[in-house]
This record gives structure tokens, sequence and C-alpha cells, in this order.
């Protein structure tokens, strides 16, 4: 299993036994600008999902005015796990979904209508 794979799997897990959805928008962010650098980062020991949730809720919470608070800076899960602008300029992946095996049936929904 690669690098990215591994970091997919881990976010996905978190955020599926997440009860609140809380942290599925930092899920999405995170799997949505995977590359391998970030990908390391992201397996760091220690640095969870919910983790940086709980920092972005911290950051929040120093800022509030009037009882109401928000934050939305992705700049912040980067820093949270330590991902650089340089990390995020490698390559992206363009798809996570395996290559089907040699000759294996390929059949798209659309085709049959």
């Amino acid at each position: 299993m690669n690098r990215i794979t591994e970091a997919i799997e881990k976010i996905t897990n978190e955020v599926n036994a997440d009860k609140s959805q809380m942290i599925q928008p930092i899920g999405e962010y995170l799997v949505d600008t995977m590359t391998k650098a970030t990908a390391e980062k992201i397996l760091t020991a220690g640095k969870t999902v919910s983790g940086c949730f709980k920092h972005l809720y911290e950051i929040a919470n120093k800022n509030q005015k009037n009882r109401s608070y928000c934050f939305t800076s992705p700049a912040e899960v980067d820093n949270y796990f330590g991902i650089t602008p340089e990390d995020k300029a490698a390559s992206r992946i363009t798809s996570i979904a395996p290559k089907p095996a040699a000759g294996a049936l390929n059949v798209n929904l659309f085709d049959l209508l």
C-alpha cells in the first residue's frame, strides 16, 4: 500500500468513526489537496483530524467576539500537520480508484442505456 492510500485510509476511518461529523470538512480538504508530500505529513504519529479540529477550535475560541466565533482558514489546517506550500505544489493525485485488472470487464452504466 502506498503512502497516499494509507493517508486517505487514515482520514476516512477517522471521519467515519466521528459521530458528530464535525471533522468531515477537514478530512475532505486534506483528501482534496493530497500529494505524496502531504500524505507523509498526515501520517505523522500523533497528528489526527480530530486533533486538528481541536486546534482550530482553540484558535477560534481565542478570537471570539460577542460569544460567537468562526474559523475557516485552511492555512491553520496545514500548520497543524506541518504542510508547507512546497508540499502542496507537488503533483496532486487525480484518482484513487484502482485500475481494473487486465482482461477485466469495464462497463460504464451509460453504455447500457
